[in-house]
């Protein structure tokens, strides 16, 4: 099954946009995922062309490591850019990210574990990365 970074992207982008400080927004240009606070540009990454590689890995495989790619990323370039984690537990210990993938879904989070996210996304379907 040949899969799209540049459907990955667009679906990593609605579900960040849902859960960022509303100071900020996000877009997904192709493969390339970007945050903004107002026009500055604060966080990228290009991570989902991982699920375009041509290797033995499973889309699945490929496609957590690419989801956890970009929500790791992001992460580190927000917190980066304003001193502090995000996101944060009580105590400003940062929500570390987290995928699985069972039964054709991605499942992501930022937190300790599943069970108990900090912040939780709706799964993502593998055969919504496929392209035509």
């Amino acid at each position: 099954m040949a899969a799209s970074s540049h459907s990955l992207a667009a679906l990593l982008a609605a579900r960040l946009g849902a859960v960022l400080p509303a100071s900020m927004s996000v877009s997904a240009t192709d493969s390339r995922i970007a945050v903004y606070k107002g026009d500055e540009m604060i966080a990228d990454s290009s991570a989902a062309t991982i699920v375009d590689e041509d290797d033995d890995r499973t889309l699945g495989d490929k496609a957590g490591c690419a989801v956890w790619g970009v929500l790791s990323a992001i992460q580190d370039d927000i917190s980066e850019h304003f001193t502090e984690p995000w996101p944060t537990y009580p105590g400003r210990r940062m929500a570390l990210p987290g995928v699985r993938e069972e039964y054709g879904r991605l499942f992501l989070w930022y937190g300790d574990n599943e069970s108990e996210p900090l912040v939780h996304f709706p799964p993502i379907e593998l055969n919504e990365l496929e392209s035509a």
